[in-house]
């Protein structure tokens, strides 16, 4: 069900803080850092996540905007699912996530 994979630039943003995710990521090769900003304006690096990683299935899967924004550091190879198919086929057949 996810589409490419094709190579995205360092400093790309894949989720925004505050907003449901459209799409989900499949990270096969790269790093991204997940970020948290506060009301003062600060930010904090939470983590940086490696491959392989599912960038966004957390939120969807919770139904919530995510708490966090999620940015390529390194150039990234990813795959990628409109959030809407993902959820469709995580709660009918997981088999085809696989």
């Amino acid at each position: 069900i996810f589409a490419g994979p094709s190579v995205w630039p360092s400093d790309a943003t894949l989720l925004r803080q505050g907003e449901r995710p459209t799409a989900i990521y499949a990270l096969d090769e790269g790093a991204v850092r997940i970020v948290h900003g506060n009301s003062d304006g600060n930010e904090y690096v939470l983590d940086i996540r490696e491959a392989p990683a599912l960038i966004g299935t957390a939120f969807l899967l919770a139904e919530r905007a995510s708490i966090v924004d999620v940015v390529t550091v390194t150039p990234c190879t990813m795959r990628w699912c409109s959030a809407h198919l993902f959820f469709s086929v995580a709660t009918s057949d997981l088999v085809l996530l696989c």
